[in-house]
């Protein structure tokens, strides 16, 4: 950190003991970020990469250098895919792949790609996870935790934005991805999401080829969705593939609340019949009911140019300490009055969202990070969809789709089920109440009713600490000048006229450490004597 220029934050986190020179200017700031995260390694490019999508935490000019990380990494030998795939599925690569290909077609950190065929002549793609990389990224979130407890605890900022809590977040991220079981639930879920659906497949997953660090799935090949030329060349309609994906997309956002969150060109393909073909399921959003319905409100406040009710869902949404809401309402006005006064094709979703992102950065609103993978997700799909079609409005395919769903949700069935949902949590609620009520009167009646609090204030628990350590020298202190004076005493009841050195040394002692005001009079009796 110290070589990228970033021993300031180590000082900050109160580790400057440990900083042996800092750097004082740098060349960019969001370039030493990256640079840093690229030389520790797979972890820690995974974090970059985590944080690029939290434009609510983090300036604009570190977002868009964390942006360009690629997790790339030298693919490992065929022996050790080899001794993976035998560990894992019990028996040699042989013996269950009719053909694998010793190069592979992607390697990243984590893991890699290879291209097999079965004994039915059936193609799949196998993904192996690299040897040593879960021992690895342990030791890394260990340290990642330790750090994060350090900031939260003696900075501002790190309480402010609940860096433990981020860190946690981005554990769990990085162990799902180690686990290929959750990669293959993912893939069956989405599947599921859109059986029936003739304009969207996904891999079929080979069960008893898949185990926690080797996943088989079906593989399909097609065109690259970017793959304009091909596309055109096989007759293809680019706006009507730009379309599907679109709405494709708007359905795992708004009607499934389960969403690919890293839709880029090399994840989606295109099958004969211009059938999507999505794949890579490593990195999913996933937004609860709860959330589901607050994104819901805060398009119909849109819809409605409801400034308020959008910040209320806004401040519903996210975590932070006191806002002022009065500056923060006014803001979001701004933006909005700004965005209305253009037509709907001419509105740039992604910008727009993060421009929100940007607002809640400065107002210290803490989005959830499904929200922030979705502005990552909006963001890639408008890049493809530009790709495929720049004259079509994401806002406009958007539109038809999102006004649809909300009908539903405004329908007398949607109405009457939320009715009902939260009918009984109240119930649930009062019928729990008489318990809890009774254990707080019997802890009362044994005086064993305990209070606990905290304080978010770090200044202020600075300040005590002060506090106590000066009170706790001050009682050291009058104890070795009450040591000081009774031997003066006992020195005067003896009649002497002088004291030996080692009866001086407490007073002496008492006037150097504290300098109080007994301390010199002790002294200058001692003097005078």
């Amino acid at each position: 950190m110290v070589t990228h220029g970033l021993g300031f934050l180590l000082v900050q986190a109160g580790l400057g003991h440990l900083v042996p020179r800092l750097r004082r200017r740098l060349p960019s700031r969001g370039y030493e970020v990256r640079a840093a995260l690229e030389e520790l390694g797979p972890t820690f490019i995974k974090l970059g990469q985590l944080l690029s999508t939290r434009r609510d935490l983090l300036p604009p000019d570190v977002v868009a250098e964390l942006e360009g990380l690629q997790d790339r990494a030298p693919a490992f030998p065929l022996a050790q895919v080899r001794q993976v795939i035998g560990e894992e599925l019990e028996g040699p690569l042989e013996q269950f792949f009719a053909s694998f290909t010793e190069e592979p077609v992607a390697a990243a950190s984590i893991g890699q790609v290879h291209a097999a065929s079965l004994s039915d002549g059936q193609r799949v793609a196998v993904k192996v996870q690299r040897p040593g990389i879960q021992e690895r990224v342990e030791i890394d979130l260990a340290i990642l935790e330790e750090l994060a407890a350090l900031v939260e605890a003696r900075t501002a900022w790190g309480s402010t934005y609940g860096v433990r809590d981020l860190v946690q977040e981005f554990a769990r991220t990085i162990r799902g991805e180690l686990d290929y079981h959750l990669e293959a639930d993912r893939c069956r879920r989405f599947g599921e999401n859109f059986a029936g659906d003739p304009d969207v497949r996904v891999p079929a997953v080979l069960e008893k080829l898949s185990s926690r660090r080797v996943l088989t799935l079906q593989y399909e090949g097609g065109i690259k969705i970017t793959d304009v030329a091909e596309l055109e060349a096989r007759g293809y309609d680019r706006s009507r593939l730009a379309r599907k994906l679109v709405r494709a997309m708007m359905r795992q956002v708004f009607q499934h609340g389960f969403f690919h969150a890293d839709p880029h060109p090399g994840n989606v393909s295109v099958l004969p019949g211009e059938v999507l073909f999505f794949m890579d399921f490593g990195q999913v959003g996933s937004l609860s009911p709860a959330q589901l319905e607050l994104l819901q409100e805060a398009v119909l406040a849109l819809a409605r140019r409801d400034v308020d009710s959008l910040v209320q869902v806004a401040l519903e949404l996210g975590a932070g300490g006191d806002i002022d809401q009065a500056e923060f309402t006014a803001e979001v006005g701004r933006i909005m009055e700004r965005y209305y006064a253009q037509s709907l094709g001419a509105i740039d979703p992604v910008q727009a969202f993060r421009e929100g992102l940007d607002l809640a950065r400065r107002f210290h609103v803490r989005i959830p990070a499904a929200f922030a993978l979705l502005g990552k997700s909006f963001a890639t799909l408008e890049a493809v969809v530009a790709t495929l079609d720049p004259s079509l409005s994401v806002m406009d395919v958007a539109r038809p789709v999102a006004r649809e769903i909300l009908r539903r949700r405004l329908s007398f069935e949607s109405l009457w089920q939320r009715t009902t949902r939260d009918l009984e949590s109240w119930w649930g609620m009062i019928g729990r109440l008489p318990r809890r009520l009774e254990r707080v009167v019997s802890k009362l009646d044994r005086d064993s009713l305990h209070i606990r609090f905290s304080l978010q204030d770090q200044h202020l628990l600075r300040r005590l600490e002060r506090v106590a350590n000066r009170l706790s020298l001050s009682i050291l202190f009058l104890a070795v000048a009450v040591l000081a004076a009774g031997l003066l005493v006992a020195g005067t009841m003896r009649g002497t006229l002088s004291l030996p050195a080692w009866a001086l040394s407490p007073g002496f002692l008492a006037f150097t450490m504290g300098g109080s005001a007994l301390a010199l009079l002790i002294l200058a009796l001692l003097l005078t004597r």
